[in-house]
């Protein structure tokens, strides 16, 4: 899934263009409050900043606050998030091994749900 959601946050959402500099923050912890605010002042006017996800505020009590937005409105800063979802559906109980089985070998990518009855 990483890789899908790189790739649509990098060419479909934030769409760079030739000799234009980029800054990628990975999706592995490190998004949010620590790293924006030491974007923000940093990035050019007219920048664009990709969002998918906060992973490393999930399990905090008190998520990181940005301190530094004023300079998406002074700089003129565009920020957009964005959501991937691939899903995988099987029905019946019986087709769960083959599924678990698919889902960590590569077969799919995304999230992998078992239909067991339809009420």
């Amino acid at each position: 899934m990483a890789g899908i959601t790189a790739y649509v946050g990098f060419y479909e959402i934030c769409s760079p263009k030739k000799v234009e500099l980029v800054f990628i923050s990975t999706g592995s912890g490190v998004v949010g409050g620590k790293i924006l605010d030491a974007v923000l002042p940093n990035i050019r006017p007219h920048g664009r900043i990709t969002a998918c996800g906060t992973i490393s505020q999930y399990d905090e009590e008190e998520p990181d606050a940005t301190h530094n937005l004023m300079y998406v409105i002074v700089k003129k800063i565009r920020m957009q998030g964005f959501i991937v979802f691939y899903y995988f559906i099987v029905e019946g109980i019986e087709a769960a091994p083959a599924a678990l089985v698919g889902h960590f070998s590569g077969r799919n990518v995304g999230k992998q749900f078992v239909l067991v009855a339809r009420d």
